[in-house]
């Protein structure tokens, strides 16, 4: 007897459990949807080349948004914020700059979006280029 109330215990945790796994997810969801795209390619480039992509986020909630911190994961990347603050309605900007002259090859970046208002949530962008080399 014993034995079964300790297997109900635990058959009741993981029911609990099994929403708030979802809700994660869920809290994720509303921050994806604030862009348009979250990837881009700019192909294959020259060295030197302008690449820079505008990666548009709308603020289509009913409440503010606020980004709290942006980092590139890769020092070929920088990245700069339109606005942090963002009213219902409004639209801003993530710049993402390649830098073609310093790095040759393929350049992949992971660019981290970190909101703390209303909820907290992170968004990955992904921008990549082909720099031809000089040979």
């Amino acid at each position: 007897m014993k034995h079964l109330t300790v297997m109900t215990r635990y058959a009741l945790l993981a029911m609990l459990m099994i929403p708030l796994c979802g809700a994660n997810a869920i809290a994720q969801d509303w921050a994806r949807q604030l862009f348009a795209t979250t990837n881009h390619d700019f192909g294959t480039i020259e060295p030197g080349a302008n690449a820079e992509f505008n990666f548009e986020l709308h603020n289509a909630l009913t409440m503010g948004v606020r980004i709290s911190t942006v980092t590139s994961g890769c020092p070929c990347t920088t990245v700069e914020v339109s606005q942090k603050w963002m009213r219902p309605g409004d639209r801003a900007f993530v710049k993402a700059k390649m830098n073609t002259e310093a790095y040759a090859g393929v350049q992949a970046a992971t660019i981290t979006i970190e909101f703390d208002q209303p909820f907290q949530a992170s968004v990955a962008l992904q921008v990549k280029a082909d720099i031809r080399r000089d040979d």
